[in-house]
C-alpha cells in the first residue's frame, strides 16, 4: 500500500467529508498533470498549515510555491526549519 493510499484510508476513517478538501484536491491534481503538464499547481495556499507537512509535500510532490498560514509563531518558525531541512525553503513561504 502506498502512503497516498494508507493516508487516504486513514483520513476517511476520521472524517469522510475530508476526502472533498485536501486529498480530493491533490488526487485531481495529479490526475490533471499526467494528462498535461500545464495543469500542474504552481501555487497554493495552505490555511492553517501548523508546521507545514501539507506545505512540503504539496510542494515536493508538484514543485509549486506554497504560502503557509498559521496563527501560531511558534508553528511558522518550526515550518520554515524543516523547510530549509528539506531544501525547501525558496518553495514554502510563510
Amino acid at each position: 500500500m502506498t502512503l497516498d493510499k494508507s493516508r487516504t484510508k486513514i483520513t476517511n476513517k476520521v472524517d469522510p467529508t475530508f476526502m472533498k478538501g485536501a486529498l480530493a484536491f491533490a488526487k485531481r491534481s495529479e490526475i490533471y498533470a499526467d494528462k498535461d503538464a500545464s495543469k500542474k499547481p504552481r501555487s497554493i495556499v495552505d490555511v492553517g498549515c501548523g508546521i507545514g507537512g501539507s506545505s512540503r509535500y504539496l510542494s515536493r510532490k508538484y514543485g509549486a510555491e506554497c504560502y503557509g498560514i498559521t496563527l501560531n509563531p511558534v508553528q511558522a518558525e518550526r515550518a520554515q526549519s524543516l523547510a530549509a531541512a528539506q531544501g525547501l525553503a525558496n518553495k514554502v513561504i510563510r
